[in-house]
């Protein structure tokens, strides 16, 4: 899969349609043209890399950032020297600045940004053939009340988290997005745009991997799209989003928020033949401050109470009389959530911090299973009960603890560990479906006292040290996931009408025949059968009679056995990155990752990835007009529960479904130990399964163009391996399956089985 990906930074976004270009020539040009580019820069590199090494100066490099943590863009940030000249540095939007050509000893830093305090410090050091790292926190300037802030400028250079199709929104650019929370997201995802990769991209709240998406008054900042090919994530960059939620600060603030949406002003669905309520409320409240000079606090509540619709597109019969109605009714399907998340701050010492955050969650959703051609209330059929519909309830908990200390000016370690649990619940029935083709659905709604419990435990080791020109990345993540499900699906059992070739019937419901002794035969659609079989038991014919007469549903079938399933998952993947600075207009990065799970046999999961940004020709005023950036990295998909616990369910013992063409007991169910289970299908996983792998590169031109307009042109290239798909691997016999009535085989049918690579399904053995 190939695609040619065009964005103008604020001010055009152009996306340019998929070419289709020859695979394997495609990464023939794409290779070509990563490897012209390196042996290009080799030589150079390498003389460079030698003359650093014999040199007597020294780099001082590092990030500015506001009291919240923000970064701070455009910050000025000067060294003074001896002979009063200064060496001087513009962050870039990342908040990162590098002066280097700095002789070994003691200098005095100033910072100065629009709309903070200057910042000065004395004495900081710079070793020789050492890059030292000083990072500076700028206070808020308040003068006459006024707080000027100036618009970042779009700029591009080598770091390889400063791509540009990279997005960082923070201060007004946040408070322009959406505060409803599904808007929000989708928002989020339209401006990361599409992922490469058949899962798309991912989120992090706070660096872990699950977790719900917090209100927009509680985040501080989000990143998008950034160093796609760094080895410490697990899927590519593009696409990834990251939010970081705000901390506790050294005043009490906090805001009340209320948004409404009424259908007061709205005209009625065009589908539904009546207009009842629909609201959307959204409501809740922030607040944070300090509670002593170590600790800080913040604290978020919200609440969302939706009146949905759910529209009936059914056609009802009167049980007495016959008649059919068109029924497009719109019922009233609440929802609600609830969600009370606080967060807390401690600075064990000048160098270590802890960050703890809790969520709390509550959701309700009432009528579900309405909607559709599932008939509404008051609406029945004869002999059941209007139970289509049934109500959810869930909980969850999540929490995500951060540690970070500052072990010496070069390195910085990050321990991070989150708990997350989620439980579901839906309360159904086992009453039996009636379900007439294409026409309407009634009676239970097949669901269950269904529930499934989810936990998930995460672990992360994250150390970034600085050295000369590289700097290195290591660490580790290792989660834990648990599944507890119970599903009773279609254990109440469901009656089919779906019509066919039935006899005619004459006034007195006889079969009507030929001059030659035939049947006389007519096609009946589902509806008419279903009316025709109420009419024969209404005039006191038994369901057996029903049937000869070609009234009785079609089939029934049903489900039973253990619905009970409890699965464990495990999966870890440790990493290095090195970032080199191998000249001041070149970054190379390679980085290697690792990726195994439990559930499959396959614990080969190397993952490479390579990276460079090359910047031609020399900077002017410190900037670079074109920047030059390429990747290539491999990346694993996790296999989920899904086809593990399929297998355990539906492995001939567990359950089985019971099919009876042609019933004759509607609408009793029978003992199941008087019906045939049949030829069951047995799920089964390949143990030869691989995780789904994809080889993901991609090259591109940035270029700095005037009036804050930032171009960038990127081609990215996938090739994906190991995908799993379910492969019916039966080939029956001839005569083993009549194609034109739809039957099955009969019990005593053989089939072949043929084994893929894959995760396939054969039958069930005890039937064979």
């Amino acid at each position: 899969m190939e695609s040619i990906r065009c964005r103008l930074k604020r001010s055009v976004f152009i996306l340019v349609d998929p070419i289709l270009v020859n695979p394997i020539r495609a990464n023939l040009i794409l290779a070509i043209l990563i490897s012209a580019a390196l042996i290009a820069l080799a030589a150079p590199a390498v003389a460079q890399s030698q003359a650093q090494s014999s040199t007597t100066t020294g780099t001082l490099r590092g990030q500015v950032t506001d009291p919240s943590g923000a970064v701070v863009a455009n910050a000025t940030v000067a060294i003074l020297v001896s002979g009063g000249q200064t060496h001087s540095a513009t962050t870039n939007r990342s908040g990162g600045y590098e002066i280097g050509n700095l002789a070994p000893g003691k200098y005095t830093v100033t910072a100065n940004a629009q709309g903070f305090a200057v910042f000065v410090q004395n004495d900081v050091g710079v070793a020789a053939g050492q890059a030292a790292q000083f990072n500076i926190s700028l206070d808020i300037k308040v003068q006459k009340e006024r707080v000027n802030v100036q618009e970042e400028t779009p700029q591009v250079d080598v770091n390889p988290a400063s791509n540009a199709s990279a997005i960082v929104l923070s201060g007004k650019d946040l408070e322009a997005l959406p505060d409803d929370p599904d808007e929000l997201q989708s928002d989020l995802e339209a401006l990361a745009g599409p992922s490469a990769g058949p899962n798309g991209g991912q989120i992090y709240i706070d660096g872990f991997t699950a977790g719900q998406l917090p209100p927009k008054e509680s985040i501080r900042e989000i990143r998008i799209n950034q160093n796609p090919f760094s080895a410490e994530y697990d899927s590519l960059g593009m696409g990834r989003i990251e939010i970081l939620t705000k901390p506790g600060t050294d005043r009490y603030r906090g805001s009340v928020f209320f948004n409404d949406t009424d259908a007061m002003w709205d005209s009625r669905n065009p589908f539904a033949s009546n207009k009842p309520a629909f609201s959307n409320r959204y409501f809740g409240a922030n607040v944070g401050g300090p509670i002593n000079h170590k600790t800080s606090f913040n604290f978020d509540i919200n609440r969302r109470q939706i009146q949905d619709n759910a529209i009936t597109n059914a056609f009802y019969v009167d049980p007495s009389s016959f008649n059919v109605t068109h029924l497009t009714n719109a019922l009233v399907t609440p929802n609600y959530n609830t969600t009370i998340t606080p967060r807390l701050d401690y600075q064990f010492t000048s160098n270590s911090t802890l960050t703890v955050r809790f969520e709390e969650r509550f959701n309700e959703h009432d009528n579900a299973g309405y909607g559709r051609s599932a008939l509404p209330p008051p609406y029945s059929v004869a002999g059941f009960p209007n139970a289509a519909g049934y109500n959810s309830t869930g909980d969850g908990q999540n929490l995500m603890v951060t540690e970070t200390t500052i072990v010496t000016s070069h390195l910085v370690n990050e321990t991070r560990f989150q708990f997350t649990r989620n439980f579901t619940q839906s309360l159904g029935n086992l009453i039996p479906t009636i379900s007439v083709s294409g026409e309407f659905t009634a009676g239970g709604n097949s669901v269950g006292n269904k529930y499934d419990t989810g936990k998930h435990f995460e672990l992360t080791n994250i150390s970034t040290y600085v050295h000369g020109a590289h700097t290195f990345h290591l660490g580790a993540r290792a989660r834990r996931e648990g599944d507890q499900n119970a599903s009773p699906a279609g254990f109440n059992g469901s009656f089919s009408f779906q019509g066919g070739n039935e006899p005619v019937l004459n006034v007195a419901n006889q079969i009507v025949y030929d001059s030659g002794g035939n049947e006389q035969i007519t096609r009946l659609t589902s509806l008419q059968q279903y009316i025709r079989n109420l009419q024969l038991l209404q005039a006191g014919f038994s369901e057996a009679q029903v049937q000869t007469l070609g009234g009785g549903p079609s089939k029934f079938s049903i489900q039973a056995g253990q619905p009970y399933i409890s699965m464990t998952r495990y999966d870890a993947g440790p990493f290095i990155q090195d970032d080199w600075r191998v000249r001041p207009n070149f970054t190379l990065s390679l980085g290697l990752r690792y990726e195994v799970q439990t559930l499959m046999s396959d614990h080969r999961d190397w993952a490479p990835r390579i990276g460079f940004a090359w910047a031609p020709g020399s900077a002017k005023n410190g900037r670079q007009k074109t920047v030059i950036r390429g990747g290539f990295g491999m990346f694993y998909n996790r296999t989920g529960f899904g086809p593990y616990e399929n297998a355990m369910l539906n492995n001939g013992v567990r359950q089985l479904e019971y099919t009876v063409f042609n019933p004759a007991f509607y609408p009793n169910i029978p003992s199941l130990s008087t019906l045939n289970a049949g030829q069951n299908t047995t799920n089964i996983v390949d143990p030869k399964l691989k995780a789904y792998r994809s080889l993901q590169s991609a090259i591109g031109v940035e270029r700095q163009l005037p009036w804050n307009t930032t171009v960038a042109v990127t081609y990215t290239n996938l090739r994906g391996n190991h995908l799993s798909q379910n492969v019916p691997i039966n080939s029956p016999y001839p005569g083993t399956y009549n194609y034109l009535l739809g039957a099955p085989a009969p019990p005593t049918a053989c089939f072949r089985m043929v084994t893929r690579p894959v995760t396939y399904t054969r039958p069930n053995p005890a039937a064979s």
